[in-house]
């Protein structure tokens, strides 16, 4: 794994003679599965110049083509059935018990690679999966949760967005501005997020907010599982037009929001109700 930099001493940068073995295997699966796969049916046209446009469902206010996402269903079935999409979940469920250097020698591998339909940095799709829904939780899920949901992300069939960046705050999220209090036997969520890719379709947002100490605190946040058709969680769409970076981008918006969610925090069943106290925004490319 490379020795330790100690006063002076030179860093051992060779990678591990099994990571290197995997990457190759991870080339020979992108030859022979996914490149054919790119190749038809002008499915390049998801990739090179085109690809603005032709992700994008003009005729459904700028929400993803769903001949598009169908392929990434596609690579991400092909990926999971060879044995490469679950690398960093733990062997009991399918994965590999994949590490923190092997993922990010991987990842880096493959955009090196450029923009295709095995790797997109754009939005995070991979034949080796990041699903940090589910490493979340594996590691933080109550057991009853784990049941619920693990099977659910495990296969794809169902999943929920991610609220923790907000208009005002995005890599510093430990300033974020949404905040939760008890109230009895019940939380209530106020605030306010953006970019949460997927919510046109997300049956549940997984939102972060603080519940104790001071802005910039790295502690006092908690992750509230919140059904996003619940009483006063609105979301609806628009398409903007960046001119800078010459691109579509769409924003989704879920308006005046007041939360109500069982003491746990993190239940399947919570319970909102509408108030003029905040507004939650959203948006996925």
């Amino acid at each position: 794994m490379g020795r330790p930099l100690i006063f002076g001493d030179a860093v051992n940068f060779e990678l591990p003679h099994d990571l290197v073995a995997y990457l190759a295997e991870l080339d020979d699966f992108i030859e022979r599965e996914i490149k054919p796969l790119q190749a038809q049916d002008d499915n390049e046209r998801f990739f090179d110049h085109r690809r603005e446009d032709a992700r994008t469902d003009w005729n459904r206010g700028g929400l993803p083509n769903e001949e598009w996402v169908a392929l990434l269903v596609e690579m991400r079935r092909r990926a999971d059935a060879a044995g490469h999409y679950r690398y960093a979940f733990p062997k009991e469920y399918g994965g590999k018990d994949g590490t923190n250097l092997g993922m990010a020698v991987i990842r880096e591998h493959l955009a090196r690679k450029g923009l295709g339909l095995h790797n997109d940095l754009q939005n995070e799709s991979s034949i080796v999966g990041n699903n940090v829904g589910l490493l979340l939780m594996l590691h933080h899920g109550s057991e009853e949760q784990k049941a619920e949901w693990v099977p659910k992300l495990l296969e794809g069939t169902s999943g929920f967005a991610f609220g923790i960046t907000e208009p005002e705050h995005g890599s510093d999220a430990t300033h974020m501005e949404t905040s939760a209090y008890r109230d009895g036997d019940e939380w209530v969520i106020n605030g306010e997020k953006t970019w949460s890719t997927g919510m046109h379709k997300a049956p549940f947002e997984l939102i972060f907010a603080r519940t104790s100490g001071d802005a910039g605190d790295g502690e006092g946040i908690t992750a509230f599982l919140v059904p996003t058709k619940s009483p006063g969680f609105d979301s609806s769409t628009r398409t903007a037009f960046d001119r800078r970076r010459r691109r579509s981008v769409l924003r989704s918006t879920a308006s005046t929001v007041r939360s109500r969610t069982p003491a746990s925090g993190r239940p399947s069943g919570s319970r909102c109700r509408t108030t003029k106290e905040s507004s939650s925004r959203s948006s996925s490319s």
